[in-house]
């Protein structure tokens, strides 16, 4: 099965934070609220990834990128917050992993 990555807009913060409600995995700072703080706070530009497979979202991945000079640099999470975890999160990732063994 073929999954689409595109940025999410601002049409699908509803969907985004849908995703984090219903993964084990999500954290309330994966929620599109707290990732427009981390962005205003850090002055990193924040790419919200969105995955699509048969036209459902079925997970995210916040990322933060940054250039400084000629490096360009991505996080997830941004240097300096405090966050251990902010990696992509995955709807029914337990399920999907059962399928493949």
């Amino acid at each position: 099965m073929m999954v689409e990555i595109r940025i999410a807009q601002d049409a699908d913060k509803k969907e985004w934070d849908r995703i984090i409600s219903e993964s084990p995995h999500g954290t309330i700072f994966h929620e599109w609220k707290w990732l427009e703080i981390i962005q205003k706070h850090t002055h990193m530009q924040f790419y919200p990834l969105i995955a699509i497979q048969n036209n459902i979202p079925i997970g995210i991945i916040p990322l933060f990128y940054q250039k400084i000079g000629i490096i360009k640099m991505v996080f997830s999470p941004p240097p300096g917050t405090s966050l251990f975890f902010l990696g992509p999160i995955l709807i029914n990732f337990e399920n999907q992993k059962q399928h493949q063994q």
